[in-house]
């Protein structure tokens, strides 16, 4: 977390200089009085072209790299879990093959536990949330079914 307050500040910096940049191209282009030839474009036009490709590059340069890492999204997931209070979680929030530990970390403990193996075959049990008006069907210690 630290490496990354370090990096937000140049990040921050590099994104307003290419939104500056492309800002500027873009008022000359829009004010030019230069006459549309009839093959080709404007130079300002072209100019904004190349300001647009080199703020697009400087924009991934500073953004780009946490965004393309295949476990950011298994981090974020982690620290707004962890940040959570118990229990302060929706019945929205479930998804099917959440583990139990999972749900009882985002809901709390179920209002009722009944077992549902002669229905749902063994170790199925259903979950009742009566603050969050839902059931969840746990089999085996995950989620199978919400309703």
């Amino acid at each position: 977390m630290s490496a990354m307050l370090e990096v937000a500040p140049l990040a921050l910096a590099t994104a307003v200089v290419a939104l500056l940049q492309w800002s500027a191209f873009a008022a000359i282009a829009l004010r030019s009085r230069e006459p549309i030839p009839k093959s080709g474009t404007r130079s300002s036009d072209r100019n904004l072209l190349i300001s647009s490709a080199v703020g697009l590059a400087l924009w991934c340069g500073a953004f780009g790299s946490e965004l393309f890492r295949p476990e950011a999204k298994a981090e974020v997931a982690a620290a707004s879990i962890a940040g959570r209070v118990e229990g302060t979680g929706t019945c929205a929030s479930v998804e099917i093959g959440m583990t139990a530990e999972q749900v009882r970390t985002l809901l709390g403990d179920p209002s009722g536990v009944s077992d549902v193996a002669a229905i749902r075959g063994p170790g199925a049990e259903l979950w009742r949330y009566d603050d969050s008006r839902c059931s969840l069907y746990v089999v085996d210690g995950k989620v199978e079914y919400i309703e």
